[in-house]
């Protein structure tokens, strides 16, 4: 129930964002990405990244290529998945 609020919360955020003129989207689908991403570890008890590792891939992913941070944080399998999706997408 708890992940069905966080979805719900993260969704009006990125409303807000729409209506901010699509320029706050640049900013809350980020966020939102973050949030679902702790979230998703938080119940599934992923392995622990340090806040700085974790940084560094978010920013890798973010301002260049997609799921490349992800690899360098240990994450194979996600970060094998979202080159595939930059790559089918782009």
């Amino acid at each position: 129930m708890a992940g069905l609020r966080a979805v719900i919360l993260i969704s009006l955020v990125n409303v807000a964002g729409l209506c901010a003129c699509c320029v706050g989207l640049l900013f809350s689908i980020p966020v939102g990405f973050a949030a679902l991403m702790i979230a998703y570890e938080t119940i599934f008890n992923a392995e622990k990244v340090s806040r700085t590792q974790a940084r560094n891939a978010a920013l890798l992913n973010q301002l260049g290529t997609p799921g490349l941070g992800t690899l360098l944080a240990g994450r194979w399998v996600e970060g094998i998945l979202q080159l595939f999706l930059f790559l089918a997408g782009s």
